[in-house]
């Protein structure tokens, strides 16, 4: 660039790119979930639009299963890091054993809850 190119954009007082801050946690972690969710979202859609079995409403019912499904997935991995907490402090084979099969049916009864209302809310045949 010439010397009075380099002096006219000095004059426009051009802003630094947005992009040059590092996200805070609090974005990060909103842009983690919210991605999260859309594609819950955008799985639930696809099964409401192609597969016969799944009937859905409204666009808002999907949109709050999304929701669902994450706060569920979140919640499930916090008991589960709990568990785990719990059980390795413990020594033993039974004791590892307890653990994988707390684990394993902790998932199950979460499974089997979510299936149950995400069928009665979305209709599931």
């Amino acid at each position: 660039m010439t010397e009075t190119s380099t002096n006219n954009l000095e004059l426009l007082d051009i802003p630094e790119a947005a992009s040059a801050n590092e996200p805070s946690t609090k974005q990060q972690v909103f842009l983690r979930y919210f991605t999260a969710i859309m594609i819950d979202l955008v799985v639930l859609n696809l099964f409401a639009e192609y597969w016969e079995h799944v009937a859905i409403d409204s666009f808002t019912i999907s949109l709050l299963a999304a929701v669902l499904l994450q706060v569920l997935l979140k919640l499930t991995l916090m008991v589960e890091h709990q568990v785990g907490l719990f059980f390795k402090g413990k020594s033993g084979a039974l004791n590892k054993f307890l653990l994988s099969s707390c684990v394993l049916r902790l998932a199950g009864v979460v499974w089997l809850q979510v299936r149950d209302s995400l069928r009665h809310r979305l209709r599931l045949r």
